[in-house]
């Protein structure tokens, strides 16, 4: 009974923390992904380390919350919220903003400058007129999220197209790898390998070999680390638990466990496991999970082609993990 009321508990744990790992699958096979290079026309506006560039014709005056042309009625707002990125999104659903008077025109998901971002279009009454509004949200991973908003009359189309320029423009310094390394919370050494770290998500950190997300590699490969919460378990049901995981990472295809063993990663213990997907050998998935008291630390790698010469390396960067010190988080 002990037994397999913990492995209940941790299944369904494991259950929530695959979403990670499949939200990155997603992110890297579905979002379309923009990249921003900073130009001379570049200028920081806002309290956040974030520059825009300013659509033609556009006067900007610092304001308390951002900029805004008076002329032509168009202002930015910019904000960082110490919340994650995932709370924030169910917060600015259509029906939670519907309640706020706020009626949502459009909607859409993708990856800016490497991060997740949402960018909402919308009208709110004001008064006698409507307020058209561009919401984009950006995922700062452990930081929380940027909110930028630009503000125009509803009836003015041009504005609302200069306002989505600029949006789209946004460029932010700092993210480069070494950047995203130090805000990780957990370290992996890359070198010698061809992976990068590519994407700090909430809770979890994404590695492929062109350091982008997508990734544009002929195999695909990529690398995730996340966390989550568990009960202490014991040795024999760290490897049932291990196992149930690995069932969740592609539950369209058969997954066939060809080796498992003990390791012990970063003072820690855990279940090393290598299968193949589909019944195809090309196709390799490897797992590491990691177990501290009440967490467990999962890395999974995933390819499709080069199975020896990626099993290699994904051995070579999940025995290279490492917990940081809570000072060095901060």
């Amino acid at each position: 009974m002990r037994l397999h009321a913990k492995m209940g508990v941790c299944v369904v744990l494991a259950a929530a923390a695959v979403s990670f790992f499949a939200s990155a699958v997603f992110c890297a096979e579905n979002m379309t992904r923009v990249d921003v290079t900073k130009t001379a026309s570049h200028v920081n506006l806002f309290d956040i380390p974030v520059y825009v560039a300013p659509a033609s014709g556009v006067c900007f005056s610092r304001t308390e919350t951002g900029c805004a042309d008076a002329a032509k009625r168009i202002s930015l707002e910019a904000s960082q919220l110490r919340v994650p990125y995932d709370l924030i999104t169910e917060d600015f659903s259509d029906d939670s903003l519907k309640k706020n008077g706020i009626e949502v025109k459009l909607r859409s998901e993708f990856v800016l400058n490497g991060s997740r971002a949402t960018l909402i279009k919308a009208f709110q009454r004001s008064g006698k007129k409507t307020l058209g509004k561009w919401i984009l949200l950006i995922d700062r991973g452990g930081a929380g999220t940027w909110m930028i908003n630009g503000l125009y009359d509803s009836r003015d189309q041009r504005n609302g197209q200069s306002v989505l320029d600029m949006l789209r423009s946004l460029w932010w310094d700092g993210e480069g790898p070494d950047a995203l390394s130090a805000a990780a919370p957990v370290s992996i050494r890359t070198d010698g390998t061809p992976f990068r770290l590519a994407c700090l998500q909430q809770n979890a950190i994404v590695y492929t070999k062109d350091g982008k997300l997508p990734t544009e590699s002929a195999d695909g490969a990529m690398l995730v680390v996340s966390q989550e919460h568990c009960t202490p378990l014991l040795q024999k049901e760290m490897s049932v638990f291990a196992k149930e995981r690995m069932k969740l990472i592609e539950r369209d295809k058969d997954i066939e466990i060809v080796s498992e063993r003990d390791v012990c990663v970063d003072g820690l213990r855990g279940i090393e496991l290598v299968a193949y997907t589909g019944g195809d050998a090309s196709r390799i998935v490897y797992q590491m999970a990691l177990f501290d008291r009440e967490s467990c630390s999962i890395i999974v790698g995933m390819a499709h082609a080069g199975a020896i010469e990626n099993l290699e390396t994904f051995r070579m960067l999940a025995e290279s993990y490492a917990q940081k010190p809570a000072y060095e988080k901060e």
